[in-house]
């Protein structure tokens, strides 16, 4: 599940201020929204890593925090971070898509979370 919006500092909004004044965002050279990519600029974290974040975004929010370091693995663009993705997209189906938005595993986590580890060897 992919969504395309990322965040963009309005002018006229506290967060564009913020943005400028962090020196997150450039008002001349970053004026022009541009679909798919990350707007903000941050010492500490890369293009790259930005765009797989926004990537994993809603699974970061949506499932519980024991599934993070398999989120955050699933970002790397290999065979291991591919296998990884496929699955936690599958388990974010079940226990999120399919419940209107609430995770809800039906006692599942455990496994799940054996079948993510499994795929980490």
């Amino acid at each position: 599940m992919q969504y395309r919006m990322q965040f963009f500092p309005y002018e006229g909004t506290k967060l564009r201020d913020i943005s400028i004044e962090n020196g997150f965002f450039d008002a001349v050279s970053d004026a022009v929204y541009r679909e798919g990519e990350p707007n903000l600029h941050f010492k500490d974290v890369s293009r790259k890593e930005l765009l797989e974040m926004h990537r994993c975004f809603v699974q970061y929010i949506k499932l519980p925090k024991e599934y993070s370091m398999f989120i955050r693995r699933s970002e790397v663009r290999d065979m291991i971070g591919d296998k990884l993705k496929t699955k936690l997209n599958d388990i974010y189906t079940e226990t999120v898509f399919k419940n209107d938005g609430w995770y809800n595993d039906e006692g599942k986590k455990t496994r799940y979370l054996l079948e993510l580890r499994e795929l980490m060897r």
